[in-house]
């Protein structure tokens, strides 16, 4: 049997507790967990993480991903370096910003809040969301809730009150004349109410620049195969009263 010296023991009694402290003792309760490294949030118009996971074979990202692609964008003027010699490249991307984030850019128009990329996502270039490109050519076009040829212009007139709420002026002057299709002349407003921009407004003409550079290379008065694919056929509507909030909920919590 070894024997074992005073001075192995004494080495022995030394060793211990530097053995303890360097990690064989019981982890603290108090141990902080690992820092967690969260994935960058991409910025308006780069595309993100889920670029990579599927194949832009056309001018939309595919309405088969999910929102992650929200910034996903298959043509954006803020990148593209063919604007740079441009005369209108200004215009056009101002428009853009306007497209991303409307209510910052003109809250007078804005009412209701809305951004043109709620509707139209991926800033217009979505499948099935409302995509714009390739439809700035079949303006004028003939608007039958106005009973009247409509410019694009005349338009995203419409939107900024059908959709913006925007409302010319303290006393109502465009509401009429949103309503019937026409463009409301300018008067004397109270400019802490929401106003109905006309054709001339610069933010109409910005916009409507943004979504021309969307249109280039596309031949004008043909409609786009993606165009008005959003409608629901008559016969698929169903009554107001048999629609579930709560599931529309769900799928919105889900989907959206």
């Amino acid at each position: 049997m070894t024997q074992i010296t005073r001075r192995g023991v004494a080495a022995m009694v030394v060793i211990v507790p530097f053995t303890a402290v360097l990690g064989c003792s019981a982890p603290s309760r108090e141990s902080v967990p690992p820092t967690l490294e969260l994935p960058r949030i991409p910025q308006t118009g780069e595309f993100g993480p889920a670029s990579h996971t599927y194949e832009l074979v056309g001018p939309l990202v595919p309405q088969t991903t999910t929102m992650v692609t929200a910034w996903d964008l298959p043509q954006n003027p803020l990148t593209d370096p063919a604007l740079d010699i441009r005369a209108d490249a200004d215009l056009i991307r101002q428009g853009f910003q306007l497209f991303t984030n409307t209510p910052a850019a003109t809250p007078r128009f804005t009412a209701s809040g809305m951004t043109c990329a709620n509707c139209h996502l991926n800033q217009g270039q979505r499948e099935l969301a409302l995509p714009l490109v390739g439809t700035s050519g079949m303006f004028p076009e003939y608007n039958n809730r106005a009973g009247r040829s409509f410019s694009l212009e005349d338009r995203i007139v419409g939107c900024f009150y059908r959709s913006e709420n925007a409302v010319h002026g303290s006393d109502n002057g465009g509401l009429a004349a949103a309503r019937s299709g026409t463009v409301p002349s300018p008067h004397t407003v109270n400019t802490d109410t929401p106003l109905l921009p006309t054709v001339d407004s610069e933010e109409v003409v910005a916009l409507a620049a943004y979504l021309r550079y969307l249109s280039e290379g596309y031949t004008p008065g043909e409609d786009p195969p993606w165009r008005k694919k959003n409608r629901i056929p008559r016969e698929s509507l169903l009554p107001i009263d048999t629609l579930d909030p709560q599931r529309g909920e769900a799928i919105y919590t889900e989907l959206c």
